[in-house]
C-alpha cells in the first residue's frame, strides 16, 4: 500500500515494487490515494510493472484501515525534509496499527531507529536496485510469518503511538460528522 503526491516518492516506490516483484512473482501493489491515478500509472509503467500487478483505489481516510488490513506490508518513501515534520510519520503508525511491517527510507524522523529496535520492517538506505533487493528480501520474510509480525507491529503501535486513543478520537469525529450531516 502506498500514497502519492506531496511528501511521497511515487517513482521510487514503483521501482522498489518492480524489484520485489522479481523476488516474489505473486506480489501485488495496492495504492490507496486521494491523488491522481495517472501519477501512479505513469510511475508503474516507467518501472515496467504490468497493469495486472497493481491497483489504485481512491479511498476516504476512514476506509484506509480496512484496506490495509488485507495487505502484507506498508511502504512509504518520503522526500528529504520529512524528518522535520516529527518523530515518526502518521503513515508509519497507521501501517503498524493495522499489523503491517513497514518499508521506509532512511532519514525519516526516528523511523529507522524504531524499525531496527523493534524489528517491525525494513529500511532502504538509498534508492538503488541493490537496496531495494535487500529490503524486498527482508519484507518477504515478514510476509512468510504473518501472525507473528501482525502481533508485534500492533503491540509496538499500541505502546508507542497510543493507537487506541487515536482510534477512539477518530471514531468520535466520524460519529460527530455523521450526526452533523443529519441535522
Amino acid at each position: 500500500s502506498g500514497s502519492i503526491g506531496g511528501w511521497y516518492m511515487t517513482s521510487e516506490m514503483a521501482d522498489f515494487f518492480a524489484v520485489l516483484k522479481r523476488q516474489r512473482p505473486d506480489a501485488f501493489f495496492l495504492w490507496l490515494t486521494q491523488g491522481e491515478k495517472s501519477i501512479v500509472d505513469n510511475a508503474m509503467t516507467a518501472a515496467e510493472v504490468g497493469s495486472d500487478d497493481y491497483a489504485v483505489r481512491s479511498v476516504k481516510p476512514a476506509e484506509v484501515s480496512s484496506w490495509l488490513s488485507a495487505s502484507d506490508a506498508g511502504i512509504a518513501f518520503y522526500r528529504p525534509g520529512i524528518s522535520r515534520l516529527g518523530p515518526s510519520p502518521v503513515k508509519v503508525s497507521e501501517y503498524l496499527a493495522c499489523g503491517l511491517p513497514v518499508v521506509v527510507n532512511a532519514g525519516v524522523g526516528d523511523s529507522g531507529a524504531l524499525i531496527d529496535r523493534e524489528t517491525i520492517g525494513t529500511l532502504v538506505q538509498g534508492f538503488t536496485d541493490g537496496e531495494y533487493s535487500i529490503a524486498a528480501g527482508n519484507i518477504a520474510e515478514f510476509a512468510d510469518a504473518p501472525d507473528q509480525i501482525r502481533r508485534r507491529t500492533r503491540e509496538v503501535a499500541e505502546r508507542l503511538f497510543d493507537v487506541r486513543r487515536v482510534g477512539v478520537e477518530r471514531y468520535a469525529r466520524l460519529y460527530e460528522s455523521v450526526l452533523g450531516s443529519n441535522n
